[in-house]
């Protein structure tokens, strides 16, 4: 009959991999949960505002996933990120222009660095391009200091993140992000070097 056919289809989704994999991530975030609580008021006092959100679980299930399997590890790596996004005041890039973290305009980075958002894919992550070949990172210094660089990366990814939230709350993506490296034209001796491992 139909409803033991479903049944069937209900049984073999219940035992799949996407399944199991779902059931584990629930698991991983129920158990990071209940070590944070436990040492939230001491060691995450000001975590809504350090992390800009209203519900712990949106961060917890980043760090989680990050260590999949190994809550206390997830919660380390919890600790480390918590200490220097507060350090850096990271949660102020979020409304800060982009000329002021970059030191100019972001316009002189269009030579040499291509990054955009192209939506969210099929799994509804958000999801971004990014294409090297432009990227001589000896020229790049020339124009703008590489600590700078470094500090417009994280305005980039605090913007992104602002991004998710601002999703989630209308019930779309999933809370995780994807980015296309598009490395064609890259080669060894022009685009590898000391810079551009440590950019």
């Amino acid at each position: 009959s139909a409803l033991m056919a479903a049944g069937e289809r209900f049984a073999r989704w219940q035992h799949s991999p996407a399944a199991m994999r779902a059931e584990e991530a629930s698991s991983d975030l129920e158990r990071l949960r209940a070590l944070f609580a436990a040492e939230r008021t001491a060691n995450f006092p000001e975590f809504t505002d350090v992390y800009c959100v209203d519900a712990a679980d949106d961060v917890l299930a980043r760090f989680a996933r990050a260590r999949r399997g190994d809550p206390d590890a997830a919660l380390a790596f919890l600790r480390e990120d918590y200490e220097w996004r507060k350090a850096e005041d990271a949660a102020s890039l979020r409304s800060t222009p982009p000329a002021d973290v970059l030191g100019q305009s972001p316009d002189v980075l269009a030579e040499y660095y291509r990054r955009r958002c192209v939506g969210l894919d099929s799994a509804g992550r958000l999801t971004f391009y990014q294409a090297y070949a432009c990227c001589v990172v000896k020229k790049l210094k020339t124009v703008v200091p590489l600590e700078n660089v470094v500090k417009y990366h994280a305005w980039e990814q605090e913007r992104a993140t602002a991004m998710l939230d601002a999703l989630r709350s209308r019930n779309r993506g999933d809370g995780t992000m994807a980015v296309i490296l598009d490395v064609a034209g890259m080669t060894i001796g022009k685009h590898i070097n000391k810079d551009f491992i440590w950019l």
